[in-house]
């Protein structure tokens, strides 16, 4: 019976345990509390390596620094912003020591500390800066790294919830200097073209109280070109709040109420969107301890350089039909996959098919590994290859079970010329996702515009009427608890602190109306009973509260206040508990309303046969690709991306990646360049590619098998 159990079922089988095993490591595989200090003795921590307790250690550093990535809050804290630290700055060499035993942990943990300096570097200098200013209004704040715009005496104006039940705020700034003394139609005109302050893009308040300064981020939602259609009135922004944490509400509805001003800065080149999902994406596959590939990734034991074929072509007998790139339609030319590069006659492949003989092997290579690069000069055909290997794996489509072949390229120009390309030879069943494309004939592909086509199901519009209900209630019991929450809570003034003590502190209100019999509804037993506020005096609040249980009249006057003070906090604590039971409320309505929507997409994807994003779009787009069950992936300007984008895009459950790149013409592009080769050596490499790294190997880990083209096409040899 064992003898004859098919393989194929045996390597799916295998696959699934390793993802079990590693899915039940995940909690042994870090480093176990976010607030380890970096002096923590070795024997304390049996999960770390047995390594000299001398090496750098994350946690402590300021209130951001912990141990497991996972923790990590993405965007700088204001205290990562002011104290000076020197960065704890994993190396990605596996030689190197490193905090952590695990292989596959180090290399996410390394990757996710190096992307996120280089990307949240630029904007910490640029505001640690502007905080250590004595006076924030004096604008005068520069940094070479990173172009931002700043303007003066900001504030922010009102909180709302949009129709998407997403929060926002509405930020207003007097007209910087050199515009406000133009003329209004200037002005108007300036607000209405100008570049600063786009949609899409990165912005933080800044403002300062008793001396301690604070940040808060958004991202720019819309500009108002209207705003100034009235002589006189401010500019004013609508952003998105980057994060929903219960001391930013409570931060934001001081603002509102207090109307603090503050220095507003405008990161130019920096746009949430196209990092933020890559950030989420790392973390989620940190907790999951699981990546497709892992193991031609990372050391592993035992150490094999040979790559098997990918799982669903590992059937007894499976074999790609390459008919369909023959140059006679009506040839029998199989791939036998388990032959690997034996697997066909590369002269009949040559001449049936027109491939010269580094496509021929670029293309049996690709076909018949799980994990495969393809690698050539400008002018060699990858593109071209890439387009054959569509045309193959299309061919054994419903064979396989393979779903839709995504497609990912690392521009959108690429996107649309590899998606034109096969559009022009007949693969008609394309779909694109993202609205960037400038081909006209692949307006018709657009996702949104073929879904228009696939019409929402009876469960899906009955949904979706009750979800249009339920916003309305949900806008609406937002904006009051809002509006209690930015409203000053006063002892004397406000009737709802006499309600909440009666429901808060049941024994304690009895006792005003036992002693002065008066109206609850009335604040008058509240201020008789206190009096006149005395000096400040520190008191037990516990204690206190216990006293006021048994006689409320025992308490001295600075008590009494102490006491006044502490509910009037705990009141406003209770609006905002209100505030961010709204907004559970509204994320669950809003996620509802998306996965009514994605059901849609979902649906119409599912029909593709090719599904064409970029890559920031693929990271974005991930949950709703994963639920189409993709086999393979083409990555396209592999070389150009670097490793924790591209990681933050594999698919999971996928059995195929085909990376299509040249490492010897181009690498990613990093903010900062002390992380790159040329300076950091071998210590972090954040501008090498993964196509690089395992093209060429490393320390620990052999280079893998690279299919490489080299007949020019187009190109003078010395030129490329």
């Amino acid at each position: 019976m064992c003898d004859k159990f098919p393989r194929d079922n045996l390597d799916a089988l295998v696959r699934r345990l390793d993802i079990i095993k590693r899915l039940a490591a995940s909690p042994r595989t870090h480093l176990a509390r976010a607030d380890t200090p970096r002096a923590l003795e070795q024997d304390s921590q049996d999960h770390l390596t047995s390594i000299p307790t001398t090496i750098d250690r994350p946690g402590g550093r300021h209130d951001n620094d912990f141990a497991d990535i996972a923790n990590v809050v993405i965007f700088p804290t204001t205290e990562e912003v002011i104290r000076v630290y020197e960065d704890y700055l994993p190396s990605t060499n596996f030689s190197n020591q490193h905090v952590l035993g695990d292989t596959f942990q180090r290399y996410i943990d390394s990757l996710f500390r190096l992307i996120r300096y280089d990307t949240m570097g630029p904007i910490v200098k640029v505001l640690r800066d502007i905080c250590k200013s004595d006076n924030l209004m004096a604008g005068r704040f520069y940094q070479q790294d990173i172009r931002a715009d700043t303007y003066l005496s900001c504030s922010v104006h009102d909180i709302f919830m949009n129709h998407k039940q997403e929060l926002r705020v509405l930020l207003s700034f007097p007209l910087p200097p050199e515009i406000s003394n133009r003329s209004f139609k200037h002005q108007k005109k300036w607000w209405k073209y100008s570049v600063s302050l786009e949609e899409g893009r990165l912005v933080c308040f800044v403002y300062k109280e008793a001396d301690h300064s604070n940040t808060l981020f958004f991202q720019v939602a819309a500009k108002d070109p209207k705003q100034l259609d009235v002589s006189g009135r401010k500019p004013r922004v609508i952003a998105k709040l980057l994060s929903l944490e219960r001391s930013i509400i409570k931060q934001l509805a001081h603002l509102v109420e207090k109307k603090t001003p503050g220095v507003l800065v405008d990161f130019h080149s920096v746009l949430p969107d196209t990092f933020m999902p890559m950030f989420d994406n790392l973390q989620r596959i940190r907790l999951e301890n699981q990546l497709p590939f892992y193991k031609w990734l990372t050391p592993s034991e035992p150490a094999t350089d040979e790559v098997p074929p990918p799982l669903y072509a590992r059937r007894e007998g499976f074999a790609f039909p390459l008919s369909s790139i023959a140059k006679d339609k009506n040839t029998t030319l199989l791939l036998y996959s388990a032959q690997g590069l034996h697997g066909i006659n590369l002269f009949d492949l040559k001449n049936k098919t027109g491939l010269d003989s580094g496509q021929c092997q670029g293309l049996i290579a690709a076909l018949t590994r799980e994990y495969a690069l393809i690698q050539g000069p400008p002018g060699t055909g990858k593109s071209y290859l890439g387009v054959k290997l569509v045309q193959v794996l299309l061919a054994v489509r419903k064979q396989a079970n393979l779903g839709p072949i995504v497609i990912s390229c690392y521009t959108n120009h690429a996107l649309d010329q590899f998606l034109k390309h096969l559009n022009d030879i007949g693969i008609n069943n394309i779909v694109r996702i993202g609205n960037r494309s400038t081909t006209p004939e692949l307006e018709s592909k657009n996702l949104r515009a073929i879904k228009v086509k696939c019409p929402q199901t009876f469960v899906e519009s009955s949904n979706f009427e009750k979800l249009n209900n339920s916003e309305h209630r949900l806008l609406a019991d937002f904006k009051k608890a809002m509006n209690e929450l930015v409203e000053p809570t006063a002892v004397f003034t406000d009737p709802e602190l006499m309600n909440f003590i009666a429901k808060t502190y049941p024994k304690i209100h009895q006792k005003f109306l036992t002693k002065t019999m008066v109206s609850i509804a009335s604040m008058k037993s509240l201020r008789t009973w206190l009096g006149e506020r005395p000096s400040a005096v520190e008191h037990d609040v516990e204690q206190l509260l216990k006293r006021a249980n048994h006689d409320i009249h025992t308490l001295s006057a600075s008590e009494r206040w102490a006491l006044a003070d502490h509910w009037t906090e705990a009141f406003r604590e209770s609006k905002v508990d209100t505030v961010l039971e709204t907004l559970a409320k509204s994320k669950s309505h809003r996620k509802d309303v998306n996965n009514n929507l994605n059901a849609r997409d979902q649906r119409t994807l599912s029909q593709a046969h090719v599904i064409g994003i970029t890559i920031s779009n693929a990271a974005r787009k991930i949950d709703l690709l994963k639920s189409l069950s993709p086999k393979v992936m083409i990555c396209e300007e592999a070389a150009e991306v670097t490793e924790p984008h591209l990681i933050s895009t594999l698919i999971p459950g996928i059995e195929h990646l085909i990376q299509i790149g040249d490492h010897k013409q181009l690498r990613p592009k990093i903010n900062n360049h002390n992380l790159g080769r040329e300076i950091s050596g071998k210590k972090w490499q954040l501008d090498r590619s993964q196509f690089e790294r395992r093209a060429e190997g490393e320390d620990g880990l052999s280079p893998i098998p690279v299919a490489q083209l080299n007949v020019q096409r187009r190109m003078r040899p010395e030129i490329s």
